[in-house]
Protein backbone atom coordinates (compact mmCIF):
# COMPACT_ATOMS: atom_id res chain seq x y z
CA UNK A 1 0.00 0.00 0.00
CA UNK A 2 1.41 3.35 -0.99
CA UNK A 3 1.64 6.08 1.58
CA UNK A 4 -0.60 8.30 -0.55
CA UNK A 5 -3.30 5.63 -0.75
CA UNK A 6 -3.03 4.93 2.99
CA UNK A 7 -3.36 8.64 3.75
CA UNK A 8 -6.42 8.92 1.48
CA UNK A 9 -8.12 5.85 2.98
CA UNK A 10 -7.44 6.92 6.55
CA UNK A 11 -8.61 10.48 5.88
CA UNK A 12 -11.87 9.29 4.31
CA UNK A 13 -12.53 6.89 7.19
CA UNK A 14 -11.71 9.64 9.71
CA UNK A 15 -14.12 12.05 8.01
CA UNK A 16 -16.87 9.41 7.86
CA UNK A 17 -16.43 8.49 11.53
CA UNK A 18 -16.63 12.15 12.52
CA UNK A 19 -19.71 12.63 10.34
CA UNK A 20 -21.42 9.54 11.78
CA UNK A 21 -20.65 10.62 15.33
CA UNK A 22 -22.34 13.93 14.61
CA UNK A 23 -25.28 12.23 12.88
CA UNK A 24 -26.03 9.85 15.76
CA UNK A 25 -25.72 12.65 18.30
CA UNK A 26 -28.23 14.71 16.31
CA UNK A 27 -30.50 11.67 15.97
CA UNK A 28 -30.29 10.98 19.71
CA UNK A 29 -31.22 14.59 20.43
CA UNK A 30 -34.21 14.39 18.06
CA UNK A 31 -35.40 11.11 19.62
CA UNK A 32 -34.98 12.54 23.12
CA UNK A 33 -37.12 15.52 22.09
CA UNK A 34 -39.84 13.22 20.74
CA UNK A 35 -39.88 11.19 23.94
CA UNK A 36 -40.04 14.39 25.98
CA UNK A 37 -42.92 15.73 23.85
CA UNK A 38 -44.93 12.52 24.12
CA UNK A 39 -44.30 12.41 27.88
CA UNK A 40 -45.47 16.01 28.34
CA UNK A 41 -48.58 15.34 26.22
CA UNK A 42 -49.35 12.24 28.28
CA UNK A 43 -48.95 14.18 31.52
CA UNK A 44 -51.16 17.04 30.34
CA UNK A 45 -53.86 14.75 28.98
CA UNK A 46 -53.83 12.69 32.15
CA UNK A 47 -54.30 15.74 34.37
CA UNK A 48 -57.76 16.61 33.00
CA UNK A 49 -59.45 13.32 33.86
CA UNK A 50 -57.78 13.20 37.27
CA UNK A 51 -58.75 16.77 38.14
CA UNK A 52 -62.30 16.15 36.93
CA UNK A 53 -62.58 13.00 39.04
CA UNK A 54 -61.11 14.58 42.19
CA UNK A 55 -62.85 17.93 42.16
CA UNK A 56 -65.91 17.13 40.08
CA UNK A 57 -65.29 20.08 37.81
CA UNK A 58 -68.20 19.17 35.59
CA UNK A 59 -66.14 18.83 32.43
CA UNK A 60 -68.16 15.78 31.71
CA UNK A 61 -67.33 12.15 31.46
CA UNK A 62 -66.76 12.45 27.72
CA UNK A 63 -63.81 14.84 28.11
CA UNK A 64 -62.38 12.86 31.01
CA UNK A 65 -62.64 9.60 29.09
CA UNK A 66 -61.25 11.13 25.91
CA UNK A 67 -58.26 12.65 27.70
CA UNK A 68 -57.50 9.35 29.41
CA UNK A 69 -57.85 7.43 26.14
CA UNK A 70 -55.51 9.77 24.27
CA UNK A 71 -52.95 9.58 27.09
CA UNK A 72 -53.16 5.79 26.92
CA UNK A 73 -52.72 5.81 23.16
CA UNK A 74 -49.66 8.05 23.49
CA UNK A 75 -48.21 5.68 26.08
CA UNK A 76 -48.73 2.73 23.75
CA UNK A 77 -47.20 4.73 20.88
CA UNK A 78 -44.12 5.49 22.93
CA UNK A 79 -43.54 1.81 23.64
CA UNK A 80 -44.54 0.27 20.31
CA UNK A 81 -42.60 2.71 18.15
CA UNK A 82 -39.59 1.91 20.31
CA UNK A 83 -38.39 5.46 20.84
CA UNK A 84 -36.54 4.64 24.08
CA UNK A 85 -34.78 1.68 22.43
CA UNK A 86 -33.91 3.77 19.38
CA UNK A 87 -32.55 6.50 21.63
CA UNK A 88 -30.32 4.01 23.44
CA UNK A 89 -29.09 2.62 20.11
CA UNK A 90 -28.33 6.11 18.77
CA UNK A 91 -26.38 6.97 21.92
CA UNK A 92 -24.36 3.73 21.69
CA UNK A 93 -23.71 4.37 17.98
CA UNK A 94 -22.52 7.93 18.65
CA UNK A 95 -20.15 6.63 21.32
CA UNK A 96 -18.78 3.86 19.09
CA UNK A 97 -18.27 6.19 16.14
CA UNK A 98 -16.73 8.81 18.45
CA UNK A 99 -14.17 6.30 19.69
CA UNK A 100 -13.45 5.23 16.11
CA UNK A 101 -13.02 8.86 15.10
CA UNK A 102 -10.51 9.37 17.90
CA UNK A 103 -8.51 6.30 16.82
CA UNK A 104 -8.59 7.41 13.18
CA UNK A 105 -7.45 10.90 14.15
CA UNK A 106 -4.45 9.27 15.86
CA UNK A 107 -3.73 7.16 12.77
CA UNK A 108 -4.04 10.26 10.60
CA UNK A 109 -1.43 12.11 12.63
CA UNK A 110 0.87 9.11 12.65
CA UNK A 111 0.60 8.40 8.90
CA UNK A 112 1.46 12.05 8.26
CA UNK A 113 4.53 11.61 10.46
CA UNK A 114 5.62 8.82 8.14
CA UNK A 115 4.63 5.81 10.26
CA UNK A 116 3.32 2.67 8.63
CA UNK A 117 -0.12 2.30 10.22
CA UNK A 118 -1.76 0.28 7.46
CA UNK A 119 -2.26 -2.92 9.52
CA UNK A 120 -3.79 -0.94 12.39
CA UNK A 121 -6.08 0.78 9.93
CA UNK A 122 -7.22 -2.51 8.37
CA UNK A 123 -8.09 -3.85 11.84
CA UNK A 124 -9.99 -0.66 12.67
CA UNK A 125 -11.75 -0.74 9.29
CA UNK A 126 -13.20 -4.16 10.15
CA UNK A 127 -14.46 -2.68 13.45
CA UNK A 128 -16.10 0.18 11.54
CA UNK A 129 -17.98 -2.28 9.35
CA UNK A 130 -19.27 -4.07 12.46
CA UNK A 131 -20.44 -0.79 14.02
CA UNK A 132 -22.18 0.15 10.77
CA UNK A 133 -23.99 -3.20 10.52
CA UNK A 134 -25.27 -3.04 14.09
CA UNK A 135 -26.61 0.51 13.83
CA UNK A 136 -28.03 0.17 10.31
CA UNK A 137 -30.34 -2.64 11.47
CA UNK A 138 -31.95 -0.67 14.28
CA UNK A 139 -32.14 2.93 13.10
CA UNK A 140 -33.64 4.62 10.10
CA UNK A 141 -31.90 7.46 8.25
CA UNK A 142 -33.10 11.04 8.51
CA UNK A 143 -31.87 12.99 5.48
CA UNK A 144 -32.10 16.41 7.15
CA UNK A 145 -29.82 15.17 9.93
CA UNK A 146 -27.48 13.60 7.38
CA UNK A 147 -27.01 17.01 5.73
CA UNK A 148 -26.52 18.78 9.05
CA UNK A 149 -23.96 16.21 10.25
CA UNK A 150 -22.11 16.27 6.92
CA UNK A 151 -21.86 20.05 6.98
CA UNK A 152 -20.65 19.95 10.59
CA UNK A 153 -17.92 17.46 9.71
CA UNK A 154 -16.86 19.55 6.71
CA UNK A 155 -16.58 22.65 8.89
CA UNK A 156 -14.74 20.85 11.69
CA UNK A 157 -12.14 18.94 9.69
CA UNK A 158 -9.51 20.57 7.53
CA UNK A 159 -8.77 19.19 4.08
CA UNK A 160 -5.96 16.59 4.22
CA UNK A 161 -3.58 18.73 2.20
CA UNK A 162 -3.52 21.29 5.02
CA UNK A 163 -2.26 18.64 7.46
CA UNK A 164 0.67 17.41 5.39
Amino acid sequence: MTTTQARTDIWEAYFEADYRTRYYLLLADRLRSKIYGVSIAMALLSCGPIANALWELGAGELYAGLGGAVAGILGIYLVTVGLPRSLATAIRAAGAWGQASSKLRDLWVRVNDGEDVWQEYRHLDAELLRIDEVTAEDLSTDESLVQKAWQGAERALAHPSSSS
